[in-house]
């Protein structure tokens, strides 16, 4: 085989490599998005148990005001564990959907001031967004805007109560 050969073969497979497609990336929901975060494991572990997990995962979008670990550290000694409790679950279900709002709300799209949302639980959430701090129910949020291919993820510093 002369090089004249081996270049005309070197440059066919290269463009053969570079006419195939590479696979799709499978989408990134907002379980995928916390889980990776790394901040967000009680609030994972939560959702599971009320069963909204599969609402995470599902097409949305959504937005999820999602407290981390710290928040969730901050609870009252045993409140999470006595939620997480069997006979628990129904309230614990109606609490994290109030972590929740359908559609996709970036800070983008809120106005500035005072606005209301309202939540997968059906009650209105109250907003604060001053172009640089953005507030739910007096939570702060840490880090908004966090995106998935199914919504947007707010990290706020408390559990929000209904």
């Amino acid at each position: 085989m002369n090089r004249r050969s081996v270049v005309v073969g070197a440059l066919a497979a290269s463009a053969v490599a570079a006419c195939t497609p590479e696979p799709p990336e499978a989408p990134r929901t907002l379980v995928d998005v916390a889980r990776a975060d790394g901040r967000f494991n009680t609030l994972l572990t939560v959702m599971e148990i009320a069963g909204l997990t599969p609402t995470l995962a599902a097409p949305g979008p959504f937005t999820l005001f999602a407290p981390t670990d710290t928040a969730f550290a901050q609870a009252p000694q045993g409140a999470v564990a006595q939620l997480m409790q069997t006979r628990n679950r129904a309230q614990l279900a109606t609490l994290m959907a109030y972590h929740l709002v359908a559609g996709q709300l970036t800070t983008a799209d809120i106005p500035l001031g005072r606005s209301q949302v309202v939540s997968l639980q059906g009650t209105p959430l109250s907003l604060e967004w001053n172009g640089l701090l953005l507030s739910v129910n007096g939570a702060l949020a840490s880090r908004s805007d966090v995106t998935a291919d199914n919504g947007v993820i707010h990290a706020v510093n408390q559990v929000l109560l209904p």
